[in-house]
């Protein structure tokens, strides 16, 4: 997988169960204080795409509806696009991303969301990560 699609899945993989989690929460501030630097990270993509309609649109139907994996490709391809067309947010996201790596606020966060059913746990990571690198499938 490119770099640039790395990120975006990273990106989005990182904010969607922020955003399922905060919109259950709209009355408090309880989810937005617990996720730690996601919340930067959803804050710096709101500002990045002030001045991109569609990209606003995208960022606005994952807010409505994180758990939908269509809103969440068309959020990678807007990522993607952004990325290509401004190689600064390849490294304004990767600092965030490696920020929400070492924040435990952030860890504690995904870790508590996902918690309940190993399978929908995910890790995401930055290319070359070899910490969030698969295992090779085991042959039996």
């Amino acid at each position: 997988m490119d770099p640039i699609t790395s990120l975006a899945q990273a990106a989005v993989a990182a904010l969607a169960p922020y955003l399922a989690k905060t919109g259950e929460e709209t009355a408090n501030e309880t989810g937005k204080a617990t996720a730690g630097k996601i919340a930067v990270l959803h804050q710096a993509l709101r500002s990045r795409f002030e001045n991109n309609p569609s990209a606003q649109e995208v960022l606005a139907d994952l807010e409505d509806n994180p758990d939908d994996v269509d809103v969440q490709s068309a959020l990678r391809l807007q990522l993607k696009k952004q990325m290509n067309a401004d190689p600064t947010l390849i490294d304004a996201l990767r600092q965030l991303l490696d920020e929400i790596k070492q924040d435990e606020g952030s860890i504690y966060f995904l870790t508590q969301f996902y918690g309940g059913s190993l399978g929908n746990i995910v890790n995401f990571g930055l290319p070359g990560d070899s910490t969030t690198d698969a295992p090779p499938p085991s042959k039996r």
